[in-house]
């Protein structure tokens, strides 16, 4: 950790290092220190999928649902796969956007209409979105789809 504050230091824009020490920060659960240094890495590379599904990732493990919104709508653009439209769709839902999570997550079922499975969990994740109390469950779910984004 020393040194990746010696290299902030030196270069205070960060261009390589901001994300591996906001990786880092993540990893140990920091999020409020992680979030800046990945902010500030998407400014120099806005187009970073990994950066900015960390960062979502971070924003929504912090219940910060809304700032998180932009970057994971981003991801799902550059590249929609399951895993991306579960977390979009429980971040909207998180912040109050029922209507936009439900048509995430039928949209993740257009996404490969040849897969029952898809298509099944399209179903079970817009039926979890008409009932309040299963949020929680939700959002227990989308952190475990996203286990491998560090």
């Amino acid at each position: 950790e020393s040194a990746f504050v010696k290299a902030l230091a030196q270069d205070p824009a960060c261009p390589a290092k901001c994300l591996e020490y906001g990786t880092l920060l993540s990893s140990e659960g920091r999020f409020a220190e992680a979030v800046p240094l990945l902010e500030r890495h998407l400014a120099w590379d806005q187009r970073n999928v990994p950066a900015a599904r960390l960062l979502a990732l971070d924003l929504m493990k912090a219940r910060d649902y809304n700032r998180a919104i932009p970057y994971l709508e981003s991801v799902v653009q550059r590249v929609p796969k399951e895993s991306h439209f579960v977390m979009l769709g429980v971040a909207y839902l998180s912040a109050g956007r029922r209507g936009e999570a439900i048509a995430t997550f039928r949209r993740m079922a257009t996404f490969d209409v040849g897969s029952a499975e898809l298509q099944q969990l399209s179903r079970r994740l817009e039926d979890g979105a008409n009932h309040p109390e299963a949020l929680s469950n939700l959002q227990e779910f989308a952190f475990w789809m996203a286990r491998g984004w560090m």
